[in-house]
């Protein structure tokens, strides 16, 4: 898996200029709840097709599972299936990773430019969040391109 694979396309077409906050809250998904399935991998059973993938946010009747190329696909609980498909071991612990920040912890981050920076995670969202950087900035980053910031770093 290349870097570029662990990116989600959240923010296509914005070459106008960079979008608002509340572009980038939608295009994450809105706002996150969490969910204890958050890692696990399923089957999800659709009319036409199975997918198997990861779980990255969970609510009491639907999952959001990451199935592959950066897309996530949101299916209602009784259509998953838990799973073992090891292949998924890297995206299952991004997940939980990223299930383990929390809003206000200083974050590293790699931004869809390849800018790698640390930054406070200022939202956390369903698939990832926003980044408050100290040139002033905020950015939009996936769940996968998110870790705690380095012991010590300052928040």
């Amino acid at each position: 898996m290349t870097d570029r694979d662990r990116r989600l396309p959240v923010l296509p077409g914005f070459a106008s200029g960079p979008p608002t906050l509340d572009e980038a809250r939608r295009a994450l998904g809105g706002p996150w709840e969490g969910g204890p399935q958050i890692g696990e991998t399923v089957r999800v059973r659709g009319p036409r097709e199975e997918r198997v993938g990861v779980v990255v946010h969970a609510s009491p009747t639907h999952r959001d599972v990451w199935v592959g190329a950066g897309r996530i696909v949101r299916a209602p609980l009784a259509q998953t299936e838990p799973v073992h498909d090891p292949s998924l071991a890297r995206v299952s612990a991004d997940a939980c990773v990223f299930a383990s920040l929390q809003a206000g912890q200083r974050v590293a981050y790699e931004a869809r430019d390849g800018e790698v920076g640390e930054g406070v995670l200022a939202e956390k969202l369903r698939f990832g969040g926003l980044v408050g950087v100290d040139d002033g900035r905020v950015l939009a980053v996936g769940f996968r391109m998110l870790t705690p910031a380095a012991e010590g770093a300052p928040s």
